[in-house]
């Protein structure tokens, strides 16, 4: 079964999002393949709610970029996350606002408050958020806001009894669900492929 990946955009010359989307959510505990079989199409149908169209993003976002992400709430209000490259083992990640689907604001650097690296954004609501990260030294992997990213802070992650003896686990991908945010992480091991897990928090509190 393919690998759970966020909606990752690439960048290019010229960076656009990818169409408005959205897809059934994946299995609880299911068995992930390894990095090297993920098809390319997973990366452009993940993400539970919808992504939708924005214009092209000014070279003052892009200049520096790996990676892209965004979390669009309807075409014109959203967020964006870019992400760094890697530089004396820190990469640093900056969050923007758009008001009108076409001028980006930047709202802050999140190096302070979010460790590792992010590999997911989702917005709910023009004030709630998650951001997903995988692991690089900090254990923690899921950070959330109640302020329209003003603010961010770690959620503390119970591994069901079901994943024993896992040496780490990332986050991939969150969806909210009737009030529930339901986050998909991946347990990895030292001797077998990583294994998917769900687990939700309530939406407005946590």
């Amino acid at each position: 079964m393919k690998r759970i990946l966020s909606l990752v955009l690439l960048l290019s010359l010229s960076l656009t999002t990818a169409s408005c989307m959205q897809i059934n959510p994946a299995p609880s505990l299911t068995p992930a393949s390894s990095p090297d079989t993920t098809a390319a199409t997973d990366a452009e149908s993940l993400e539970s709610h919808i992504q939708c169209e924005v214009e092209t993003l000014p070279t003052d976002i892009t200049d520096g970029a790996s990676e892209i992400y965004t979390s669009m709430l309807d075409q014109e209000y959203g967020y964006l996350l870019k992400r760094g490259y890697p530089a004396a083992g820190q990469m640093f990640s900056f969050l923007y606002r758009t008001t009108d689907g076409k001028n980006w604001k930047l709202i802050r650097e999140l190096h302070d408050d979010v460790h590792n690296y992010p590999k997911s954004l989702l917005f709910w609501s023009k004030t709630d958020g998650v951001i997903l990260t995988n692991y690089h030294g900090y254990e923690d992997c899921v950070y959330i806001t109640h302020d329209g990213g003003d603010s961010w802070h770690p959620v503390p992650i119970l591994v069901p009894d079901e994943i024993r003896n896992y040496s780490y686990y990332e986050g991939e991908n969150a969806r909210v669900e009737t009030g529930k945010l339901l986050l998909e992480l991946s347990a990895h091991f030292e001797d077998k492929n990583p294994v998917i897990f769900t687990v939700s928090i309530d939406a407005s509190t946590e």
